[in-house]
Formats: C-alpha cells, sequence, structure tokens
C-alpha cells in the first residue's frame, strides 16, 4: 500500500552503504532466526554478523560511500533482503558486497530457496507481476510489487538491479549495482550544474533527483497473459 502521487528522491553524498546493508540484515535477524533460516552478512570490510543478529563493535574497517537516499536505498535492500528469506524454506541467504574495479560497488544477495524460472529473470524488477503458486504456498501475504519497486528505486540512484537462478528449487541470486561516490558535490534540487534554475524534476538538469511514481494498490490477477513470479 503506497501512497498515490510521486515521491522524489534525494541523493545525498557520503551514504556509507555498508552500514546501511548492516542494519537490514540486523532488521531481518529475528526473522530468519525464527525459520531456521541462516542469515549472513560477510563483510569484507568489517566483521561477520550472523543470523543471531550480533553485530560487529564499533564502526566498520572501511566504509564505501554512495549518493543516496538512505532510507529509501534502504527500503530497497531491506525488500529483496527479505524476500531471499521468505522464499527460502530452509537453508540460507548470504549478503555480501563487493567493490568493483570499474568506479562502481555490488550488493549480492545469494539464497538456497525456491528459485526462479529462466525466463523470468530479466522481467523480475521491471515489470509487476501476479506471484507463482509455489511463492504463495510459501508465503500467504505479498502484493506482488517489492522487487519492482526495488528496481525502480535502484534505478533512481543511476544504478540496476537484476538476478540470477538455475531455475525452480535451485535457489536465486540478487544483484544490486550502484555508482560509488565520485566525490562531486551533489546537484541541488531544481538547480542546473552551472548554478541557474532549472525546470523541477528534468532528468537532464538534475541528475541527482528522481521522481519515482507509487500506485497506492496492486491486486494479484489471473488474466490471460499475466506472467507470474515469487515477489
Amino acid at each position: 500500500q503506497f501512497q498515490l502521487g510521486k515521491s522524489v528522491i534525494v541523493l545525498k553524498s557520503g551514504v556509507d552503504l555498508v552500514s546501511i546493508v548492516d542494519e537490514v540484515v540486523n532488521d531481518l535477524a529475528f526473522k530468519a532466526e525464527h525459520k531456521g533460516v541462516k542469515l549472513n552478512f560477510d563483510n569484507p570490510f568489517g566483521a561477520l554478523r550472523q543470523s543471531s543478529g550480533q553485530a560487529a563493535q564499533g564502526k566498520p574497517k572501511k566504509e564505501i560511500k554512495v549518493k543516496a537516499d538512505r532510507e529509501k536505498l534502504k527500503a530497497a535492500l531491506f525488500n529483496i533482503i527479505d524476500n531471499a528469506v521468505k522464499y527460502t524454506p530452509k537453508g540460507e541467504v548470504n549478503v555480501t558486497i563487493k567493490e568493483q574495479e570499474n568506479g562502481k560497488v555490488l550488493v549480492v544477495t545469494r539464497d538456497s530457496g525456491i528459485g526462479i524460472k529462466r525466463e523470468q529473470l530479466e522481467k523480475i524488477f521491471s515489470q509487476m507481476f501476479e506471484r507463482s503458486e509455489e511463492a504463495k504456498k510459501i508465503a500467504s501475504v505479498g502484493s506482488g510489487v517489492g522487487l519492482y519497486l526495488s528496481g525502480e528505486i535502484v534505478k533512481s540512484h543511476h544504478g540496476r538491479a537484476w538476478a540470477q537462478s538455475d531455475g525452480e528449487g535451485k535457489g536465486s541470486t540478487f544483484f544490486v549495482e550502484l555508482p560509488l561516490d565520485d566525490g562531486k558535490p551533489v546537484t541541488p534540487p531544481n538547480v542546473a550544474a552551472n548554478g541557474q534554475s532549472a525546470p523541477a524534476f528534468t532528468k537532464a538538469t538534475t541528475p541527482d533527483v528522481a521522481p519515482v511514481s507509487f500506485v497506492k494498490s496492486v491486486a494479484p490477477t489471473s488474466q490471460p497473459g499475466k506472467e507470474k513470479l515469487r515477489i
């Protein structure tokens, strides 16, 4: 249930991605433990957080800075990792962060859950779907829009999200790729790079401010041709 209208994502410099992921894993630790699923955050920049929710003491050894709307990016990552926990009946969910050589960073979530059909992988973050029957057996509650909205938020951070799976029953891996903070100042809302006023919400002149449209509610449907996914 999302408020009808537009929610503007305003990016800020110097947001630590490691702490966001650490918070999300901690928030989901009890849920995973209650299900008997082992949730790990394999943090190469600090310490390992186990499914018990025990956190590393002090700050991470290294912060990975991105330009982000912290709360909205956290919501997107929460949706993705929660999805992995939700659709993993048993086994484990492993989350890690990988710094790339191309000035980007990857958040990788790998689960041993119900998997995804290969023909559906390219669409899972780009369209809203009715959940599959297998997904409904695992989790009776779900709107079918979680991963789609997460993908839209990631796009608004100039990133991309995608998934890999060898098929149903073979687990899934979810990737979120984001550009690292380049140290350049963030362009304020409605101000062009030259300091002049710019038209509101134009992509060309406000690269760090992006509108995201949300729908009030989306109910699962069984219309002919409507594809089904776990979300």
